[in-house]
């Protein structure tokens, strides 16, 4: 498998074209460029103007498959330079892409408590408005039935106060 390096902050970032992409992930050629286009799988443009897509990200969308992981090593070129990547350096190249998935998955996380949240305080907020409507209707309620048992009383006629 041929691969190109980044290097960035001192780490390695692998990188295959489109028709090794496609063979890692199982995938066919336009499945990948597809997800290309519609800005689904980041890609760079290497010196030769090739895309090429990051292993990690290309694992984010469509998972590598096992006997791609498994591979004992894996030659790559770097500025004409051939190099050996074990398997170690696959797996870091992996951690670190899990790593930014794990931190994304937090984020969403947190996003998603902060809306539970706030859906929880209107509804405590909603329950609390109808228990007031429902009190100020029983009020309504009980005034009526006094103003009727006052009528009733009324009904039976005219009496003298110091009479029984």
């Amino acid at each position: 498998m041929t691969l190109t390096t980044s290097h960035a902050m001192g780490d390695i970032m692998a990188k295959v074209g489109l028709a090794e992409a496609a063979k890692l992930t199982g995938k066919s050629q336009s499945t990948i460029h597809r997800a290309m286009a519609a800005h689904k799988l980041a890609f760079e443009i290497n010196e030769h103007g090739e895309r090429v897509i990051d292993t990690s990200e290309l694992d984010r969308l469509y998972p590598i498959a096992k006997e791609a992981k498994t591979a004992q090593s894996i030659t790559h070129a770097t500025n004409n330079d051939a190099r050996q990547v074990t398997q170690s350096d696959l797996m870091a190249v992996q951690l670190e892409g899990a790593t930014v998935r794990i931190a994304d998955l937090q984020r969403q996380i947190a996003g998603l408590e902060a809306d539970k949240e706030d859906l929880r305080r209107e509804r405590d907020k909603l329950q609390t408005d109808l228990r007031e409507e429902r009190a100020q209707i029983r009020l309504l309620t009980d005034q009526r039935e006094k103003a009727q048992t006052v009528a009733v009383a009324s009904s039976r006629g005219w009496r003298w106060p110091w009479s029984r």
